[in-house]
């Protein structure tokens, strides 16, 4: 039997069967197309099996129905024997790999691909339709991360199935050659292969690493599908990756939940090394564990052997994940093989969703932590539901440049000179500073900045920025950037091989190797080490390169590696190509001065303060951004933050001189106050939208506490914490006055709006102040006065922290802080018993002590009316009493009172286990907020809020410029600062003095 595909320019035969195929809804319309395919003619048959194979194969057209499309499918085929064209490879094109022995099983494919197959089954060996069907099934399935399996038809015309030959290497094994980090796209390609799977209402009841491939190319792939749906295949699971529901009940069926189970344990093999339960060595003991509960042990911690697990879905450091992004998932502004972009919402950035997760071998710590003018900037990551898939999202800026490959071709060929030196130091930049090398470099993985610099999208990203092409021609574009293999290994002398040949398109304006074809054996192979053909005068469509540009391409591209020009020596060429760089300096502008700004920093922060203040006012403003743009740009060491925090807060302090980037202009406020508190006053803006703070005209000092909130918050962006918008100063010179500029909340604080709630909607607003609270915290910011008042509610229910009045940056020098603007009920004993600077830990029982007035709808010490009743129940390290216990509300009841309305509410035993672990008397003793987001997370909150929207009055935020610095100037001052404070005999040393305002 010979089945041929259609012809490439036959109309789409699937027009006329769209809106049928649409309707295939349900079970019982699948029956129907079924039972309605049983008069049809061979031909029409195979038509129906064609159309019915491109829907499965068509992205969202047929979300809802693609499962009883699916269905209607293998029973038809399966009745007839006859497969999708599509899925079909002709035994004729097949040819023995060992010689005319068939018996092996493994051909050739010529014409098709794949290019090697081995067999799988054929008809004679199937005992059962049951197993025909779930092979005929298996053959439809067309995802990245399904092991792809065809039909053929023997010489005896016997149906047979055939896959392609695949590398000889266990997933566990592919795992172990990885850094951890490496690890993690082969769980999200499982991850996405089951999502497709159980999205066409199939499980696969035996997810282990033997049922799992790995591609030529490295991705994972989905076996083992020959057997999904056996009722009696309960027992393909090994114990260890059983879920408890199989030794509960021994008729269990395979289920989408069995299924979510063996992928957890999968994935903890794969990250870890280790067998789930490999402490245990008998299955029998094993069931009995996982009937009882129990978990796998988390490796790597506490002496458990194995690789450690992070507590995150992603081995990416918590400072990377954001979170309240938005964009459009309907508008992309741009496509290409491996990830989808999307203009973020509100937003100068570009949401890059990524489409195949091979694509991301990311190093997100590197980098998160790398900051060159040259380096794509990383603006955070966060995990997306996206077409019922999970998505990995990353976040950079919105560039209007594109890549380089199209860029470059606009300029003169001396301009584009910059653009080759800027792509040497990003990759001089990567190899001194983390030791790495980025890969193979082309046109498409270096991105153009706003202001004309190259950067690299290095760390393993290159290929989400491919755009524009299908994956095959990117392919073959990316080949004609690659090292011979037959010379060059995997390693730094390929990177340098490729930024040769990227020098050679941005000056020629031609690819490498143009002259040739996308499968000549020189783009693909080029086993003889053939370099790119130098242009003469007859090429009238490439550009000539003088003899400093072709060296330095022959001095990449080196026949030999052993003769290879370094990466310091290529980067000296470089700069002996007689570049012009007339482009606007380069951001980040802190790694410019990083040096002379660490030695100014381990000075004491007041004497440095002083020693700015004491400029002329022209000089402390370039100061004063400077150090803004450090915090903003660099210095992600939390000790080097915290101290350039300190010191800007002490000089702002000083000189009410902020930050430019901070400062309105034109805002207008209501003469009464909707609030008074010890520093200022709150009033609403004459935009109702907008709150503006009034701070009390005080001294330096005092104001230091309120200009660190106002840093502090000018750096956060979370979902639970209030939107800085800016500041203004007010009154004269000898008596200014600041006000704090912030959305309006018309819905008050948490303290006056949580008692209008039932209880159970009151458990996401405790929610909201965890994750809140646990991201100051990676910040490194303690808050010292979380209490109701300083939780305000956004227009749709969401608490969102504020006033960071009493926060204190976490230096191991930290002066002591004061009691003075924390609520004593919501205070922790340490601060009464000796130790008065806020810390992460006093946070913790303050949280507690909100846990408790929000569930209860009663004040903490409740019971005691008098402060020196309070202070003496902390002194004892009390915590506060469970609502209920006391003899109060008995006393104040009458037995025969029915009518008797309780004004408080009880704290179930989960709820108050959490707020006891909160308020343990020892502060060592408590745990941190990640630990305490996991018990939050553990009460199950039902969350039926509406979605979160853009804060109104966010258009005010266009009004805040970014400064422009005189980095030449800045460099003088801080020349300047560092000679006058060695010039002083008092002066600290840079490792025992340091002291923070």
């Amino acid at each position: 039997m010979d089945f041929h595909p259609p012809a490439a320019d036959e109309p789409d035969t699937l027009a006329s069967l769209q809106l049928l195929f649409s309707q295939i809804d349900s079970e019982s319309r699948a029956q129907e197309v079924v039972n309605k395919a049983k008069d049809l003619s061979r031909e029409e048959t195979q038509l129906l099996v064609d159309a019915l194979s491109t829907c499965l194969d068509k992205d969202n057209a047929f979300t809802r129905s693609q499962a009883y499309i699916c269905l209607a499918l293998v029973k038809i085929a399966s009745a007839t024997n006859v497969v999708s064209r599509n899925r079909t490879i002709k035994f004729e094109n097949m040819t023995p790999s060992a010689g005319d022995d068939e018996s092996l099983g493994i051909f050739t494919v010529t014409g098709q691909t794949p290019c090697q197959v081995k067999v799988v089954r054929r008809s004679q060996d199937d005992s059962s339709t049951n197993c025909s069907e779930e092979l005929i099934r298996w053959a439809h399935l067309m995802h990245p991360n399904i092991l792809p399996l065809y039909a053929t038809f023997f010489k005896d015309n016997n149906l047979g199935f055939v896959s392609p030959c695949l590398p000889e290497i266990s997933i566990c094994d592919r795992a172990r050659q990885l850094q951890k980090e490496q690890r993690i796209p082969l769980i999200l390609n499982v991850a996405n292969g089951l999502s497709y799977l159980h999205r066409l209402n199939i499980v696969h009841g035996g997810l282990t690493p033997e049922a799992v491939l790995i591609s030529s190319e490295g991705r994972a792939l989905i076996a083992g599908l020959d057997a999904t749906s056996n009722v009696e295949e309960c027992d393909r699971l090994p114990t260890r990756y059983s879920a408890p529901e199989i030794f509960q009940d021994e008729n269990t069926r395979p289920t989408k939940a069995i299924d979510i189970w063996s992928f957890a344990c999968f994935s903890y093999e794969v990250i870890s090394g280790k067998a789930p339960f490999f402490q245990i060595l008998k299955d029998t003991w094993i069931s009995t564990a996982i009937v009882r509960g129990d978990k796998p042990l988390r490796p790597g911690r506490e002496g458990v052997d194995g690789d450690e697990i992070e507590g995150s879905t992603h081995t990416v450091p918590r400072s990377c994940t954001v979170k309240g992004v938005q964009f459009d998932p309907t508008a992309p502004i741009a496509e290409g093989p491996h990830a989808k972009a999307y203009k973020g919402r509100g937003l100068n950035i570009r949401v890059n969703v990524v489409i195949d997760s091979f694509a991301t071998t990311v190093w997100w710590s590197s980098w998160s932590n790398s900051s060159h003018p040259n380096i794509l900037p990383f603006y955070g990551m966060f995990h997306e539901i996206f077409n019922e898939a999970p998505r990995i999202c990353v976040i950079s800026p919105l560039l209007e440049n594109g890549n380089l490959r199209n860029y470059a071709p606009t300029l003169p060929q001396k301009s584009r000179l910059s653009l080759i030196s800027d792509v040497i130091n990003a990759l001089v930049y990567i190899k001194k500073t983390w030791d790495m090398f980025v890969g193979t470099l082309d046109g498409q993985g270096i991105l153009i900045s706003n202001d004309g610099r190259a950067m690299v999208a290095s760390f393993g990203l290159q290929l989400v920025f491919a755009g524009g092409e299908c994956l095959s021609a990117y392919k073959l574009y990316w080949k004609r950037f690659e090292a011979p293999l037959s010379r060059y290994r995997h390693g730094p002398k390929d990177s340098v091989w490729s930024f040769g040949c990227v020098c050679y398109e941005v000056l020629t304006r031609k690819a490498p190797y143009y002259q040739y074809s996308g499968d000549h054996e020189v783009v693909t192979d080029n086993s003889q080490a053939e370099l790119p053909r130098r242009p003469d005068r007859s090429d009238n469509d490439i550009d000539e390169l003088d003899d400093k540009a072709w060296d330095l391409i022959t001095k990449c591209c080196a026949q030999n590696p052993d003769d290879q020009a370094s990466l310091s020596q290529i980067q000296e060429m470089v700069a002996n190509l007689g570049i012009e760089d007339n482009r606007p300096a380069a951001k980040p502008l802190v790694e410019l001065l990083r040096d002379p700004l660490l030695k100014l920093i381990k000075n004491r922060t007041k004497d440095v303060a002083e020693m700015v203040a004491e400029l002329e006012s022209n000089d402390v403003r370039p100061v004063v951004d400077f150090l803004d743009q450090a915090l903003k740009d660099q210095l992600s060491i939390s000790d080097e933050r915290n101290r350039v925090l300190a010191i800007l807060s002490r000089i702002t302090s000083a000189t009410h001189i902020f930050p430019q980037r901070y400062e309105l202009n034109g805002v207008k406020y209501r003469f009464e106050p909707v609030a008074e508190g010890g520093f200022g006053s709150v009033h609403q803006g004459v935009d109702p939208s907008m709150c503006v703070k009034v701070m009390k005209r005080l001294d330096p000092n005092a104001l230091t506490p309120w200009v660190k909130e106002l840093i502090l918050w000018a750096h956060s962006s979370h979902p639970n914490v209030l939107p800085f918008y800016g500041v203004f100063v007010q009154g004269g010179k000898g008596s200014p006055q600041t006000c704090l500029v912030s959305p309006f909340m018309k819905n008050g604080n948490l303290r006056d709006y949580a008692p209008r709630l039932s209880q159970k909607s009151r458990l996401p607003l405790i929610s909201d102040v965890v994750h809140g609270l646990h991201y100051l915290h990676e910040l490194g910011v303690v808050h010292g006065d979380l209490k109701g008042q300083n939780i305000l509610i956004s227009d749709e229910g969401r608490g969102l922290i504020t006033d960071f009045g009493a926060s204190h940056i976490t230096t191991a020098t930290a002066a002591s802080g004061t009691l003075s603007a924390t609520t004593l009920r919501f205070t922790a004993p340490e601060m009464l018993l000796g130790d008065k600077k806020p810390s992460k830990e006093f946070d913790i029982w303050s949280v507690g002590c909100l846990f408790y007035e929000v569930l209860s709808r009663k004040e903490p010490y409740y019971e005691y009316k008098y402060e020196v009743q309070i202070v003496a129940a902390l002194s004892r390290k009390q915590p506060p009493m469970r609502p209920g216990t006391s003899t109060d509300n008995a006393e104040e009841k009458d037995d025969w009172d029915d009518d008797f309305d309780q004004d408080w509410d009880t704290i179930d035993d989960q709820a108050w286990n959490l707020i006891l672990k909160c308020c343990i008397p020892e502060p060592e003793n408590r745990p941190n907020m990640a630990t305490v987001k996991e018990l939050v997370v553990d009460l199950k909150i039902w969350d039926d809020r509406p979605t979160a929207k853009t804060i109104p009055g966010a258009e005010i935020l266009k009004h805040r410029s970014e400064p422009k610095i005189d980095l030449v100037r800045v460099e003088e001052l801080l020349d300047q600062l560092q000679s006058k404070l060695d010039a002083r005999p008092e002066s600290a040393s840079p490792t025992t003095s340091v002291t923070s305002p």
